[in-house]
């Protein structure tokens, strides 16, 4: 992306939000004030369901990335989390597991409630009951990856196999 806009005139400022919505509010106020052309954003988890309109409002040109928000009009660029999540949870299936935990974030998020619904989905389609007890919500960090795998290997019994809601 930095290299086709810098071939078009374009510099790229890059700003992280740590997952903040406050510091994500600022940023944008930045950047607006300093007349940038336009945004690429991931917006920050727990942002408002108004956020990307309240952007869309103020006229500055965007294209949301990885989090959609809300059935707005705008660009976006990411994957289909249920699918994504569904498929991974159907290959599995098909390897012949049937005890299958879910690590990741449980989050009000579009993102988290896709995942989890197309991992729940694709047991429901294989005659598995989703268990909630299977369901170990943790940041997506390392380190709540390592204390969700900590977590796993308390259950009796084991699952014969994980899907995560990122690596």
């Amino acid at each position: 992306v930095e290299r086709v806009l810098l071939k078009s005139g374009y510099i790229t400022l890059l700003a992280h939000t740590a997952e903040d919505c406050q510091i994500q509010d600022t940023v944008i106020s930045s950047m607006r004030e300093n007349n940038v052309a336009g945004i690429i954003i991931c917006p920050a988890f727990n942002s408002s369901p108004d956020f990307v309109t309240q952007v869309m409002q103020t006229g500055l040109p965007m294209v949301v990335v990885i989090r959609k928000q809300g059935n707005h009009d705008y660009d976006y660029v990411g994957s289909d989390n249920y699918s994504g999540m569904y498929e991974a949870t159907r290959y599995l299936l098909h390897k012949g597991h049937h005890h299958i935990a879910y690590i990741g974030r449980l989050g009000e998020d579009q993102s988290s409630k896709d995942r989890v619904n197309g991992y729940f989905a694709a047991l429901e389609e294989a005659g598995i009951q989703p268990s909630k007890e299977w369901l170990i919500s943790v940041p997506s960090s390392l380190e709540g990856g390592k204390e969700g795998i900590n977590k796993l290997l308390s259950f009796s019994p084991l699952p014969s196999a994980v899907v995560c809601y990122n690596d």
